[in-house]
């Protein structure tokens, strides 16, 4: 089970270092340089949509607030790339137990980025949202459910309860590990309704609910499953996959 978790999450991961390094190098043009990669999706898989030609300029909409602003754009996916690689350091039981300064360090360097990311993405939501209210209200959501964990992980650790702190952090990190899930299921949503009458906000919103709500849902399932099942307090977070 460890093991499977512990897949996903790299895939994840890797996912999000990829889009966010896209972005970070052309803040102004991935949603355009999409289009090509959707067409050959839809074609390997037998979908046509008749509707492509008049998408693709709604697609290019996509990229508009991130080129109006690229140095927040930059400043919000750069470090979401770096927060999922020091995620993934902070999970690591070999590296709490071989290195625990660099766990320390890795969690302080994680509460900073927390700040960048959170107030870039509620710029974007909030000035120039492309999915509309709708949107906004689900980003915001989870925006604050991000913060609130990672403020409730520090605070914990703070006082000595480690095992809250671990608890917080999960929750915290399946929200940035959300927005990868996200690009996931948005693509399969895509492929399956994108040839409809649907409009692109309507998928969008679709994809932002069900990415965050699967990969909370989860990592809450996962909180639950493991609670009091602890080897050394000191330990921060166990999802070290067995040997």
């Amino acid at each position: 089970m460890k093991a499977a978790i512990w897949s996903v999450l790299i895939l994840l991961a890797l996912t999000g270092v990829i889009a966010g390094v896209a972005r970070f190098v052309e803040p102004a043009r991935l949603g355009e340089s999409s289009i090509p990669l959707r067409r050959t999706i839809l074609q390997s898989i037998g979908r046509f949509d008749a509707r492509q030609a008049a998408r693709e300029p709604v697609l290019r909409t996509f990229d508009r607030p991130f080129a109006a602003h690229p140095t927040l754009a930059r400043l919000h996916v750069g470090p979401g790339a770096l927060f999922l690689v020091a995620a993934l350091l902070q999970f690591s039981g070999t590296m709490r137990r071989r290195y625990p300064k660099l766990h320390r360090w890795s969690g302080r360097v994680l509460l900073l980025l927390s700040v960048s990311i959170a107030a870039s993405a509620l710029f974007f939501t909030l000035t120039t949202p492309f999915g509309g209210a709708s949107e906004s209200v689900v980003i915001v959501i989870a925006t604050a459910l991000f913060v609130v964990s990672m403020t409730r992980a520090y605070l914990a650790i703070r006082r000595g309860d480690v095992e809250r702190h671990r608890e917080w952090m999960i929750r915290g990190c399946a929200v940035a590990f959300g927005i990868a899930s996200i690009r996931i299921v948005g693509s399969a949503i895509d492929a399956i309704l994108g040839p409809s009458d649907f409009t692109e906000a309507t998928l969008f919103v679709a994809a932002l609910w069900l990415g965050w709500i699967v990969t909370c849902g989860t990592a809450e399932w996962w909180i639950r499953k493991t609670r009091g099942k602890r080897v050394p307090a000191r330990v921060t977070v166990e999802l070290e996959p067995s040997s």
